[in-house]
């Protein structure tokens, strides 16, 4: 049940599409934990602006959320995610961010910003997709913290079964967390983007980073597919663009539609490894090499 404090005032609006009421147990507020939870496949909407209040959605629960003017600033709070899914859930939680708003998640140390933690289960089950609205004009900045990647999971954390269809998405990641897939020292993969403006960069720790889209730091990147949209990413130092992040490979990576461009951290590879791994040519499905890259930039 929601533990009340009644002088407390409530900074972010989570509420039903349509007037559409919460039955009880679908949607509860913490005022201790300042959490709010989801537990409902009814259509829910998010807005409002806090520097203290987190959403999680609970575990196993097929959530379907609008962003509507949302902004999680919980930096300042250790451990403290600004938008978590439960760890390992099988729910299918879709996120939409309604047309001509600006949303900004950003987390507490050791936590992605948009977090998922959790290995790939199947295409049906566990999956986060991040949609536009009806003109595509709605924009999400995710930022991790000490470790956590942009979208993705939070340190030491891998994250799969990622989709990117609309929309503007700017994902940063920290430290040595990716800007889309794993966290410091974790695993990123089945990660698809078929279309919006995809803005990914990887985090940089002492020793090396993460790439912009796949593994964390010494973490591999394997299985990312970009069909549509306009995609740049960058990895931190010594991670791949879109692959692996330091010292680690990047593996079945298919580029087939879109435009690209794909910027290695120092030493590492644009598309493929982290340094001192090999790099990768993007393949169509039928192993022919793709003519979307519009840019590969490789740094030594």
């Amino acid at each position: 049940c929601t533990i009340c404090n009644v002088n407390y005032v409530i900074d972010i609006t989570v509420a039903g599409t349509d007037g559409i009421a919460f039955e009880k147990g679908e949607y509860t507020f913490d005022y201790n934990t300042k959490v709010h939870t989801i537990n409902t496949t009814k259509e829910v909407m998010i807005s409002g602006t806090t520097k203290r209040e987190k959403i999680v959605v609970a575990k196993d629960v097929s959530a379907k959320i609008i962003f509507k003017g949302v902004s999680i600033d919980v930096s300042a709070i250790g451990d403290a995610c600004a938008f978590k899914i439960e760890d390992k859930s099988t729910g299918n939680v879709t996120i939409t961010l309604a047309d001509d708003t600006e949303n900004k998640l950003k987390s507490g140390s050791k936590c992605a910003g948009l977090q998922k933690n959790g290995n790939y289960i199947s295409e049906t089950q566990g999956k986060l997709t991040i949609q536009g609205g009806i003109k595509g004009t709605g924009t999400l900045e995710a930022s991790g913290n000490s470790g956590g990647a942009g979208i993705g999971g939070g340190e030491y954390c891998q994250a799969s079964n990622i989709t990117i269809n609309g929309g503007k998405v700017t994902a940063t990641g920290s430290v040595g967390g990716a800007g889309i897939g794993g966290g410091d020292w974790g695993k990123g993969s089945y990660i698809t983007i078929n279309g919006g403006k995809v803005t990914a960069t990887g985090g940089t720790g002492l020793s090396g980073g993460g790439a912009g889209i796949g593994g964390g730091f010494d973490s591999a990147g394997s299985n990312i597919t970009i069909s549509g949209g306009t995609v740049k990413a960058t990895g931190g130092h010594q991670g791949a663009g879109i692959g692996g992040g330091y010292y680690a490979i990047g593996s079945n990576i298919i580029i087939n539609g879109g435009s690209v461009k794909a910027t290695a951290g120092n030493y590492a590879n644009a598309i493929g490894g982290g340094s001192g791994k090999d790099a990768v040519t993007p393949t169509l499905a039928d192993k022919t090499t793709p003519v979307y890259l519009l840019e590969i930039a490789n740094k030594n």
